[in-house]
């Protein structure tokens, strides 16, 4: 997994954010957050602002996928020949 935080609209107690997490084995798997955060010293970034994102962006894409996990999703999977496949994208109006 890859993943990266842009930071984003620097204001005097506040800067904003975007992490991302993309997967790299083969899952399509393309995930983004945006957020802001208020500063309690406008002078600098906390150190361990990255790693606090990093944590709360993961705890936030398992969350997504357990509410997702219980749905039943049907896909239906029609095998049609190459002939009949192009006869049907012929006949599509567009």
């Amino acid at each position: 997994m890859d993943w990266k935080i842009d930071y984003t609209n620097f204001e005097k107690n506040s800067v904003g954010y975007t992490f991302y997490v993309e997967s790299l084995n083969g899952i399509p798997l393309n995930f983004k957050i945006e957020g802001k955060v208020v500063l309690e010293n406008s002078e600098k970034l906390p150190e361990n602002l990255s790693e606090v994102l990093l944590d709360s962006g993961l705890k936030i894409m398992v969350e997504l996928f357990n509410v997702t996990r219980d749905r039943t999703i049907s896909v239906q999977n029609e095998l049609v020949s190459i002939d009949e496949f192009q006869r049907k994208v012929k006949n599509l109006e567009v």
